[in-house]
Protein backbone atom coordinates (compact mmCIF):
# COMPACT_ATOMS: atom_id res chain seq x y z
CA UNK A 1 0.00 0.00 0.00
CA UNK A 2 0.78 3.73 -0.53
CA UNK A 3 2.21 5.92 2.32
CA UNK A 4 -0.11 8.96 2.74
CA UNK A 5 2.68 12.03 2.49
CA UNK A 6 0.19 14.03 4.97
CA UNK A 7 0.43 11.36 7.42
CA UNK A 8 4.37 11.38 7.17
CA UNK A 9 4.52 14.42 7.25
CA UNK A 10 2.39 14.96 10.16
CA UNK A 11 3.93 12.18 12.92
CA UNK A 12 7.53 13.86 11.56
CA UNK A 13 5.94 17.19 13.38
CA UNK A 14 4.82 15.56 16.31
CA UNK A 15 7.81 13.85 16.74
CA UNK A 16 9.47 16.98 16.37
CA UNK A 17 7.56 18.59 19.11
CA UNK A 18 8.58 16.03 21.45
CA UNK A 19 11.65 16.23 20.71
CA UNK A 20 12.00 19.97 21.47
CA UNK A 21 9.42 19.52 24.84
CA UNK A 22 11.82 16.84 26.12
CA UNK A 23 15.24 18.75 24.99
CA UNK A 24 13.79 22.42 26.79
CA UNK A 25 12.63 20.23 30.10
CA UNK A 26 9.67 22.55 29.96
CA UNK A 27 7.03 20.39 32.54
CA UNK A 28 4.19 22.72 31.93
CA UNK A 29 3.88 20.99 28.52
CA UNK A 30 3.40 17.68 29.59
CA UNK A 31 0.04 17.22 29.09
CA UNK A 32 0.43 17.35 25.30
CA UNK A 33 2.62 14.69 25.72
CA UNK A 34 0.39 12.26 27.68
CA UNK A 35 -2.12 11.61 24.66
CA UNK A 36 0.57 10.79 22.46
CA UNK A 37 0.85 7.02 24.81
CA UNK A 38 -1.89 5.80 22.77
CA UNK A 39 -0.82 6.33 19.33
CA UNK A 40 -0.77 3.75 16.61
CA UNK A 41 2.41 5.04 15.51
CA UNK A 42 4.98 2.76 17.48
CA UNK A 43 7.82 5.58 17.04
CA UNK A 44 5.67 8.33 18.33
CA UNK A 45 4.56 5.69 21.56
CA UNK A 46 8.39 5.44 21.95
CA UNK A 47 9.32 9.16 21.25
CA UNK A 48 5.99 10.21 24.24
CA UNK A 49 7.55 7.68 27.02
CA UNK A 50 11.21 8.88 26.53
CA UNK A 51 9.95 12.43 26.43
CA UNK A 52 8.05 11.74 29.90
CA UNK A 53 10.81 9.78 31.34
CA UNK A 54 13.15 12.35 30.40
CA UNK A 55 10.84 15.37 32.35
CA UNK A 56 10.36 13.18 35.48
CA UNK A 57 13.75 12.42 36.22
CA UNK A 58 14.40 15.78 37.63
CA UNK A 59 15.99 17.55 34.89
CA UNK A 60 13.96 20.89 35.19
CA UNK A 61 16.44 22.89 33.67
CA UNK A 62 16.17 26.67 32.31
CA UNK A 63 15.12 26.58 28.80
CA UNK A 64 18.73 27.66 26.24
CA UNK A 65 18.81 31.17 24.71
CA UNK A 66 17.40 33.86 25.47
CA UNK A 67 14.03 32.94 27.15
CA UNK A 68 13.48 33.03 30.89
CA UNK A 69 13.54 30.18 33.54
CA UNK A 70 10.54 28.80 34.24
CA UNK A 71 8.59 28.62 37.26
CA UNK A 72 10.00 25.43 39.00
CA UNK A 73 7.06 24.74 41.42
CA UNK A 74 4.35 25.19 38.56
CA UNK A 75 6.17 23.31 36.47
CA UNK A 76 7.09 20.06 38.41
CA UNK A 77 2.97 20.39 39.42
CA UNK A 78 2.03 20.47 36.09
CA UNK A 79 4.26 17.09 35.17
CA UNK A 80 2.70 15.43 38.36
CA UNK A 81 -0.67 16.17 37.66
CA UNK A 82 -0.42 14.92 33.67
CA UNK A 83 1.49 11.71 34.97
CA UNK A 84 -1.09 11.35 37.62
CA UNK A 85 -3.74 11.27 34.74
CA UNK A 86 -1.82 8.63 32.76
CA UNK A 87 -1.50 6.52 35.96
CA UNK A 88 -5.34 7.05 36.64
CA UNK A 89 -6.80 6.53 32.76
CA UNK A 90 -3.84 3.63 32.20
CA UNK A 91 -6.43 1.48 30.28
CA UNK A 92 -7.09 4.10 27.83
CA UNK A 93 -3.05 3.48 26.53
CA UNK A 94 -2.16 0.23 28.08
CA UNK A 95 1.99 1.61 27.98
CA UNK A 96 3.47 0.82 30.58
CA UNK A 97 5.67 3.37 29.68
CA UNK A 98 3.49 5.99 31.56
CA UNK A 99 4.20 3.90 35.03
CA UNK A 100 7.97 4.03 34.27
CA UNK A 101 7.85 7.47 34.15
CA UNK A 102 5.45 8.41 36.78
CA UNK A 103 7.66 6.21 39.28
CA UNK A 104 10.75 7.55 38.24
CA UNK A 105 9.62 11.24 39.85
CA UNK A 106 10.38 9.01 43.49
CA UNK A 107 9.38 10.62 46.61
CA UNK A 108 7.38 13.26 44.62
CA UNK A 109 5.30 11.26 43.27
CA UNK A 110 3.33 10.65 46.47
CA UNK A 111 1.97 13.76 46.95
CA UNK A 112 -1.77 13.85 48.97
CA UNK A 113 -4.94 13.21 47.79
CA UNK A 114 -3.18 11.94 44.26
CA UNK A 115 -5.30 10.45 41.89
CA UNK A 116 -2.50 7.79 40.80
CA UNK A 117 -2.64 6.67 44.57
CA UNK A 118 -5.96 6.17 44.73
CA UNK A 119 -6.09 4.45 41.45
CA UNK A 120 -2.99 2.11 42.55
CA UNK A 121 -4.60 1.71 46.08
CA UNK A 122 -7.50 -0.74 43.84
CA UNK A 123 -6.71 -3.90 43.52
CA UNK A 124 -8.50 -4.35 40.09
CA UNK A 125 -7.47 -1.10 38.57
CA UNK A 126 -5.38 -2.54 35.71
CA UNK A 127 -2.41 -0.43 36.03
CA UNK A 128 -1.61 -2.64 39.37
CA UNK A 129 -0.93 -5.94 37.32
CA UNK A 130 1.08 -4.14 35.44
CA UNK A 131 3.18 -2.18 38.04
CA UNK A 132 3.43 -4.83 39.64
CA UNK A 133 5.39 -6.94 36.59
CA UNK A 134 7.88 -3.92 36.92
CA UNK A 135 8.24 -3.64 40.38
CA UNK A 136 9.20 -7.33 40.88
CA UNK A 137 12.20 -7.01 38.13
CA UNK A 138 13.33 -3.82 38.96
CA UNK A 139 15.18 -3.89 36.23
CA UNK A 140 15.35 0.47 35.37
CA UNK A 141 16.30 3.09 36.91
CA UNK A 142 13.30 5.11 36.43
CA UNK A 143 11.29 1.75 38.87
CA UNK A 144 14.16 1.52 41.82
CA UNK A 145 13.67 5.18 42.10
CA UNK A 146 9.89 4.73 43.21
CA UNK A 147 10.22 1.56 45.20
CA UNK A 148 11.00 2.28 48.21
CA UNK A 149 7.70 4.73 48.61
CA UNK A 150 5.30 2.32 46.66
CA UNK A 151 6.21 -0.07 50.30
CA UNK A 152 3.37 2.72 51.60
CA UNK A 153 0.47 0.61 49.09
CA UNK A 154 -1.05 -2.75 50.41
CA UNK A 155 -1.46 -3.67 46.74
CA UNK A 156 2.44 -3.31 46.02
CA UNK A 157 4.27 -3.57 49.08
CA UNK A 158 5.23 -7.63 48.16
CA UNK A 159 6.11 -6.77 44.92
CA UNK A 160 8.66 -3.88 46.14
CA UNK A 161 9.82 -5.85 48.67
CA UNK A 162 10.49 -9.01 45.62
CA UNK A 163 11.96 -6.34 43.56
CA UNK A 164 14.55 -4.88 46.96
CA UNK A 165 15.30 -8.42 47.33
CA UNK A 166 16.25 -9.12 43.86
CA UNK A 167 18.61 -6.14 43.86
CA UNK A 168 20.19 -7.24 47.09
CA UNK A 169 20.95 -10.82 46.05
CA UNK A 170 21.94 -9.55 42.51
CA UNK A 171 22.93 -5.66 42.82
CA UNK A 172 24.02 -4.24 46.32
CA UNK A 173 24.93 -0.85 44.12
CA UNK A 174 21.59 -0.54 42.28
CA UNK A 175 20.13 -1.07 45.91
CA UNK A 176 22.22 1.44 47.58
CA UNK A 177 21.28 3.90 44.78
CA UNK A 178 17.42 3.33 45.34
CA UNK A 179 17.57 3.51 48.84
CA UNK A 180 19.57 6.64 48.77
CA UNK A 181 17.86 10.11 49.71
CA UNK A 182 14.92 8.35 50.86
CA UNK A 183 15.43 8.55 54.75
CA UNK A 184 12.90 9.87 55.32
CA UNK A 185 10.28 7.41 53.43
CA UNK A 186 11.67 4.57 55.68
CA UNK A 187 10.02 6.37 59.01
CA UNK A 188 6.70 6.05 57.47
CA UNK A 189 4.70 3.42 59.00
CA UNK A 190 2.65 2.76 56.45
CA UNK A 191 6.59 1.52 54.72
CA UNK A 192 7.41 -0.31 57.65
CA UNK A 193 4.25 -2.10 57.28
CA UNK A 194 4.47 -3.19 53.59
CA UNK A 195 8.22 -3.71 54.62
CA UNK A 196 7.37 -6.06 57.26
CA UNK A 197 5.07 -7.78 55.20
CA UNK A 198 8.41 -9.36 53.10
CA UNK A 199 9.54 -11.53 56.03
CA UNK A 200 12.95 -12.46 57.21
CA UNK A 201 15.25 -9.53 56.88
CA UNK A 202 18.52 -11.17 55.82
CA UNK A 203 17.44 -11.52 52.18
CA UNK A 204 17.20 -7.74 52.03
CA UNK A 205 20.53 -6.87 53.82
CA UNK A 206 23.62 -7.87 51.83
CA UNK A 207 26.80 -8.44 52.74
CA UNK A 208 28.11 -5.41 51.24
CA UNK A 209 25.80 -3.69 53.87
CA UNK A 210 26.72 -6.06 57.23
CA UNK A 211 30.72 -4.69 57.17
CA UNK A 212 29.74 -1.06 58.13
CA UNK A 213 29.10 0.18 54.09
CA UNK A 214 32.23 1.71 54.18
CA UNK A 215 32.54 0.99 50.19
CA UNK A 216 28.97 2.22 49.81
CA UNK A 217 27.72 5.79 48.73
CA UNK A 218 24.56 5.73 50.79
CA UNK A 219 23.26 8.25 53.48
CA UNK A 220 20.05 5.84 54.18
CA UNK A 221 22.09 2.69 54.76
CA UNK A 222 21.12 3.66 58.75
CA UNK A 223 17.12 3.87 58.98
CA UNK A 224 17.16 0.66 56.04
CA UNK A 225 19.00 -1.19 59.23
CA UNK A 226 16.34 0.16 61.53
CA UNK A 227 13.07 -0.24 59.50
CA UNK A 228 13.68 -3.89 58.73
CA UNK A 229 11.52 -5.96 60.21
CA UNK A 230 12.95 -7.64 63.78
CA UNK A 231 13.92 -7.44 67.07
CA UNK A 232 15.54 -3.94 68.95
CA UNK A 233 18.21 -6.49 69.23
CA UNK A 234 18.93 -7.09 65.76
CA UNK A 235 18.49 -3.53 64.53
CA UNK A 236 21.58 -2.86 67.12
CA UNK A 237 23.32 -5.44 65.46
CA UNK A 238 22.90 -3.94 61.83
CA UNK A 239 23.67 -0.59 63.22
CA UNK A 240 26.27 -1.34 65.23
CA UNK A 241 29.20 -1.75 62.02
CA UNK A 242 27.83 1.51 60.91
CA UNK A 243 28.73 3.56 63.82
CA UNK A 244 32.25 2.48 63.40
CA UNK A 245 32.80 3.44 59.59
CA UNK A 246 31.81 5.55 57.15
CA UNK A 247 31.02 9.63 56.73
CA UNK A 248 31.06 11.43 60.10
CA UNK A 249 26.82 12.49 59.08
CA UNK A 250 26.05 9.06 58.51
CA UNK A 251 27.91 7.05 61.95
CA UNK A 252 25.75 9.92 63.60
CA UNK A 253 22.37 8.92 61.69
CA UNK A 254 23.21 5.30 62.60
CA UNK A 255 24.17 6.00 66.89
CA UNK A 256 20.67 8.20 66.22
CA UNK A 257 18.89 5.10 65.25
CA UNK A 258 20.45 3.07 67.75
CA UNK A 259 19.34 5.32 70.73
CA UNK A 260 15.90 4.89 69.79
CA UNK A 261 15.70 1.25 69.28
CA UNK A 262 16.41 0.90 72.88
CA UNK A 263 14.63 4.26 74.90
CA UNK A 264 16.09 4.90 78.32
CA UNK A 265 12.64 3.87 80.15
CA UNK A 266 12.29 1.15 82.96
CA UNK A 267 10.70 -1.35 80.79
CA UNK A 268 13.67 -1.61 78.71
CA UNK A 269 15.10 -4.88 78.75
CA UNK A 270 18.16 -5.69 81.09
CA UNK A 271 19.13 -7.82 77.98
CA UNK A 272 18.66 -4.82 75.47
CA UNK A 273 20.58 -2.73 77.81
CA UNK A 274 23.89 -4.79 77.86
CA UNK A 275 23.63 -4.96 73.96
CA UNK A 276 23.34 -0.97 73.76
CA UNK A 277 26.10 -0.60 76.51
CA UNK A 278 28.83 -2.58 74.63
CA UNK A 279 27.49 -0.72 71.24
CA UNK A 280 28.02 2.55 72.88
CA UNK A 281 31.14 2.00 74.93
CA UNK A 282 33.53 2.38 72.27
CA UNK A 283 31.92 5.62 70.82
CA UNK A 284 32.22 7.12 74.37
CA UNK A 285 36.01 7.31 73.07
CA UNK A 286 35.73 8.15 69.55
CA UNK A 287 37.86 11.16 68.24
CA UNK A 288 34.75 12.97 67.22
CA UNK A 289 33.30 14.90 69.87
CA UNK A 290 29.79 14.79 68.00
CA UNK A 291 29.89 11.06 68.61
CA UNK A 292 31.42 10.34 71.53
CA UNK A 293 29.41 13.64 73.47
CA UNK A 294 25.72 11.11 72.78
CA UNK A 295 26.96 8.19 73.50
CA UNK A 296 29.15 8.81 76.98
CA UNK A 297 25.54 11.18 78.12
CA UNK A 298 23.88 7.75 77.21
CA UNK A 299 25.86 5.48 79.04
CA UNK A 300 26.10 7.90 82.02
CA UNK A 301 22.02 7.69 82.32
CA UNK A 302 21.98 3.74 81.45
CA UNK A 303 24.66 2.21 83.58
CA UNK A 304 26.62 5.00 85.77
CA UNK A 305 23.24 7.01 87.42
CA UNK A 306 23.16 6.06 90.76
CA UNK A 307 19.75 5.57 92.51
CA UNK A 308 18.49 8.80 94.47
CA UNK A 309 19.85 8.23 98.03
CA UNK A 310 17.01 7.39 101.08
CA UNK A 311 16.18 10.93 102.82
CA UNK A 312 18.14 10.36 106.43
CA UNK A 313 21.00 12.84 107.76
CA UNK A 314 24.28 11.12 106.74
CA UNK A 315 27.68 12.73 106.48
CA UNK A 316 28.99 12.56 102.18
CA UNK A 317 32.05 10.24 103.21
CA UNK A 318 30.43 7.65 104.86
CA UNK A 319 28.04 6.49 102.32
CA UNK A 320 25.29 4.03 103.19
CA UNK A 321 26.69 0.11 102.04
CA UNK A 322 22.98 -0.69 101.10
CA UNK A 323 22.24 1.85 98.90
CA UNK A 324 25.05 2.94 97.55
CA UNK A 325 25.34 1.88 93.69
CA UNK A 326 27.34 -0.61 92.58
CA UNK A 327 29.58 0.20 89.00
CA UNK A 328 30.17 -2.38 86.35
CA UNK A 329 32.46 -0.06 84.06
CA UNK A 330 36.10 1.52 83.72
CA UNK A 331 34.48 5.10 85.03
CA UNK A 332 33.20 3.95 88.76
CA UNK A 333 35.64 6.53 90.28
CA UNK A 334 33.94 9.34 88.50
CA UNK A 335 30.28 7.99 89.02
CA UNK A 336 30.93 7.31 92.78
CA UNK A 337 32.35 11.15 92.44
CA UNK A 338 29.07 12.34 91.57
CA UNK A 339 27.06 10.73 94.15
CA UNK A 340 29.36 11.68 96.75
CA UNK A 341 28.71 15.59 95.48
CA UNK A 342 25.30 15.32 94.65
CA UNK A 343 24.95 13.56 98.56
CA UNK A 344 26.41 16.53 100.15
CA UNK A 345 24.52 19.13 98.11
CA UNK A 346 21.21 17.39 99.45
CA UNK A 347 22.58 17.17 103.26
CA UNK A 348 24.03 20.95 102.80
CA UNK A 349 21.12 22.41 101.75
CA UNK A 350 19.08 20.60 105.19
CA UNK A 351 21.79 20.89 107.55
CA UNK A 352 21.26 24.30 108.90
CA UNK A 353 17.86 24.73 108.57
CA UNK A 354 16.93 22.67 111.49
CA UNK A 355 19.77 23.43 113.52
CA UNK A 356 18.17 26.96 113.27
CA UNK A 357 14.10 26.65 113.54
CA UNK A 358 14.74 24.00 116.59
CA UNK A 359 17.45 25.65 118.25
CA UNK A 360 15.69 26.82 121.44
CA UNK A 361 14.04 23.43 121.48
CA UNK A 362 17.18 21.78 121.79
CA UNK A 363 18.23 20.77 125.49
CA UNK A 364 21.53 22.54 126.44
CA UNK A 365 23.43 19.07 126.68
CA UNK A 366 22.88 18.76 123.16
CA UNK A 367 23.59 22.22 121.62
CA UNK A 368 26.94 22.23 121.07
CA UNK A 369 27.26 19.25 119.08
CA UNK A 370 24.13 19.82 117.13
CA UNK A 371 25.66 23.11 116.32
CA UNK A 372 29.65 21.87 115.34
CA UNK A 373 27.72 19.05 113.01
CA UNK A 374 25.86 21.77 111.25
CA UNK A 375 28.45 23.93 111.25
CA UNK A 376 30.74 20.87 110.03
CA UNK A 377 28.61 19.92 106.87
CA UNK A 378 26.87 23.06 105.84
CA UNK A 379 29.42 25.28 104.21
CA UNK A 380 27.00 28.07 103.87
CA UNK A 381 26.28 28.14 108.12
CA UNK A 382 29.26 30.39 108.93
CA UNK A 383 28.45 33.29 106.12
CA UNK A 384 24.67 32.88 107.56
CA UNK A 385 25.37 33.21 110.60
CA UNK A 386 27.19 36.18 109.81
CA UNK A 387 23.99 37.70 108.66
CA UNK A 388 22.37 36.50 111.31
CA UNK A 389 24.66 38.83 114.07
CA UNK A 390 24.16 41.89 111.80
CA UNK A 391 20.28 41.39 111.33
CA UNK A 392 17.80 43.98 111.99
CA UNK A 393 15.74 41.73 114.03
CA UNK A 394 16.79 41.31 118.03
CA UNK A 395 15.41 37.45 118.31
CA UNK A 396 17.17 36.59 115.15
CA UNK A 397 20.35 38.45 116.16
CA UNK A 398 20.52 37.13 119.59
CA UNK A 399 19.84 33.37 118.47
CA UNK A 400 22.94 34.30 116.24
CA UNK A 401 24.87 35.18 118.63
CA UNK A 402 24.22 32.23 120.94
CA UNK A 403 24.74 29.76 118.45
CA UNK A 404 28.69 31.57 117.80
CA UNK A 405 29.11 31.10 121.83
CA UNK A 406 27.90 27.96 122.19
CA UNK A 407 29.66 26.34 119.21
CA UNK A 408 32.92 28.32 120.48
CA UNK A 409 33.94 30.44 116.89
CA UNK A 410 36.41 32.68 117.72
CA UNK A 411 36.14 34.59 114.00
CA UNK A 412 32.82 34.95 114.64
CA UNK A 413 32.35 35.06 118.11
CA UNK A 414 34.92 38.25 118.69
CA UNK A 415 32.24 40.92 118.81
CA UNK A 416 28.97 38.93 119.42
CA UNK A 417 29.97 38.52 123.46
Amino acid sequence: SRTNPARVDEDQTTLNALWLVEQSNTGVLAYLVTPRLRDPDPAIRDAAVACLLSLANGRHQPATGTSSPPDHGHTTSALAESLDQAVAHYATHNNPGALKAWAAQGSAAFAPESPALAALSDPDHPAVPALRDLLKHADTPAIRRGLVGMLGLPTLALACVAGLRRLAETRPADLAHCLHGNAHLLSLPAVRRGLARGGSPERLWPPAFANGGAHVDCDALPAWAAALPGTPRDAIARLTPLTTTGPPTRRLDALRHTLECAPHHPATPATLRRVLVATLTPLARDADPQLAGPAAARLLREDLSPPRPPHRFRAPHRPDPGTAPRYTTTSAAFALLRHQRAHTRRVAATAFEPLWHSWTRLPADQRRSAAAAALRLDPTARVRLQHARTAHDQAVRSRGNDIINTASLPALGATAT
